[in-house]
């Protein structure tokens, strides 16, 4: 679905996955100049895309749509196990500093808000920052 709002495009995820369902590599400049679209909505749509179930693969090639039964030669299992290195990578950085964060979080806790609104409200921003931190490691690597 692509709708025009002024000069800008707006396309759903819907456009990306027709593109991925080849399940062949798509750079996000190529996705994005198929499209008529800034590299930004792709990798915002890429994120709708996998939070809907998709196993997207995110790489040095781009993006490739892939399931279980898609995995049947060397290469299809290397990407695999490339991006799941990537993710253990993400995740024991995170562990390592869990224990020296949840010293300072008891700290910051005195500076932090105290009502559920003002809480709710600095999670939004804390998740928002997150996401973007994983989704600048994942360009970073392709």
């Amino acid at each position: 679905m692509i709708e025009t709002r002024g000069r800008k495009q707006i396309i759903g995820k819907e456009s990306i996955l027709e593109i991925l369902l080849d399940k062949k590599w798509h750079t996000n400049a190529e996705i994005a100049t198929e499209l008529d679209v800034c590299p930004a909505t792709i990798r915002s749509r890429i994120k709708e895309i996998a939070r809907d179930g998709y196993v997207v693969l995110m790489g040095a090639d781009g993006y490739r749509l892939m399931n279980q039964e898609d995995i049947t030669d060397e290469d299809a299992a290397l990407a695999v196990a490339t991006m799941t290195r990537w993710m253990l990578n993400i995740v024991a950085r995170q562990a390592m500093a869990a224990k020296p964060m949840k010293r300072l979080m008891n700290e910051a806790r005195r500076l932090l808000p105290k009502t559920a609104e003002e809480r709710v409200i600095v999670r939004k921003y804390l998740v928002q920052l997150t996401h973007l931190i994983d989704f600048q490691d994942i360009e970073d690597i392709g």
